[in-house]
């Protein structure tokens, strides 16, 4: 494994880590719900 790749996985754990953190889940489709109290679906422009 290179210097590089560990030092980008020390920040993603980081991240993910922050996520579960404030938000409770890392999962989009429960954070939608928390925020807004409905979920979004980004790749449809129409359902959004």
């Amino acid at each position: 494994m290179s210097e590089d790749y560990k030092r980008a996985m020390d920040v993603a754990e980081k991240v993910y880590d922050e996520f579960e953190k404030v938000f409770g889940t890392t999962i989009c489709r429960d954070i939608h719900e928390r925020l807004f109290e409905r979920v979004y679906n980004l790749r449809d422009p129409q359902r959004g």
